[in-house]
C-alpha cells in the first residue's frame, strides 16, 4: 500500500496507536472536517487533535519537493 500510495502522491504517514486511536475519534465524532497532513512539521491535525506522524526522508522530500516520479526508469 505505501508503494502504490506514494506512487500516486499519496503522503502515506504512521503515527501511534494511541494517537490514530484519538485522531480517529474526533472524525467520527465531527466529520465535517479537512484532515491536514503537514509534511514540513510532520504533524497530522484535525480540529482539538494533533499528532505527530513519521514518513521516511526520501518520500518525505519527493513529496514535499514535486520530485516523485512513477514512471522513472
Amino acid at each position: 500500500f505505501f508503494g502504490n500510495g506514494v506512487t500516486m502522491g499519496i503522503p502515506c504517514v504512521t503515527a501511534g496507536e494511541a494517537d490514530v486511536a484519538r485522531l480517529m475519534a474526533a472524525v467520527e465524532a465531527d466529520p465535517g472536517h479537512d484532515l491536514v497532513v503537514d509534511l514540513d512539521a510532520m504533524k497530522a491535525s484535525y480540529p482539538g487533535v494533533e499528532i505527530a506522524v513519521s514518513l521516511p526522508p526520501g518520500p518525505r522530500n519527493q513529496l514535499r519537493e514535486g520530485t516523485w516520479d512513477a514512471t522513472r526508469i
